[in-house]
């Protein structure tokens, strides 16, 4: 490989990689942009999805164990 190939190369690598930055930051602010007037579609990953989580309380506890107890002694 010559010095000129050689140049060329790196040339276009760097003017490449430029390129893709500025039209990957392109996209992203159109994407801004625009995206209040976007509907969603509301899908999720199920894995990611920790809308619905509920944690127990004391009282939701005690209140189960209480309930769990009364029934053991009604049967």
């Amino acid at each position: 490989m010559s010095m000129d190939q050689a140049a060329f190369f790196l040339a276009s690598s760097i003017l490449l990689s430029l390129t893709i930055i500025v039209l990957a930051g392109t996209v992203l602010i159109v994407n801004n942009m625009v995206s209040r007037y976007w509907k969603s579609w509301g899908w999720r990953i199920a894995a990611f999805d920790d809308t619905n989580v509920r944690y127990i309380t004391r009282e939701d506890a005690e209140k189960t164990r209480a309930s769990k107890e009364q029934e053991l002694k009604v049967k």
